[in-house]
């Protein structure tokens, strides 16, 4: 098992494939996402669309939280907002406002700007 660094490359080089590819395949410009070894440190810039174009909306959630908070979701996190999307008490928008709206977004001094 790697170092903390290293699972983070590895999860963000995924991230930014699958996020890249669903935005090609829906026609819509690939966010400008940064090199995983300065991306924790940069001013994020990530269309909005692009977020919310994820199909699965496993992926979707974890992909928040990977873009706007910089770490994984527990299984705890995800599987409550997993049970928000399906039984449709919040919409992926919602989600998206309510994690850059919380303590912990405020709390990491991360600034995301969406195109």
């Amino acid at each position: 098992m790697g170092t903390a660094g290293q699972q983070f490359d590895e999860v963000y080089a995924r991230l930014a494939a699958l996020v890249t590819e669903q935005a090609t395949a829906r026609k819509l410009r690939p966010p400008p996402l940064r090199d995983p070894s300065v991306a924790h440190l940069s001013v994020v810039d990530v269309p909005r669309a692009a977020l919310l174009a994820i199909e699965d909306d496993r992926s979707f959630i974890a992909s928040c939280y990977l873009v706007l908070l910089d770490v994984a979701p527990n299984t705890k996190q995800l599987n409550h907002r997993l049970r928000w999307l399906r039984e449709g008490t919040r919409t992926r928008e919602e989600l998206l406002d309510q994690i850059l709206g919380s303590k912990t977004f405020a709390n990491s001094r991360r600034r995301v700007h969406f195109t």
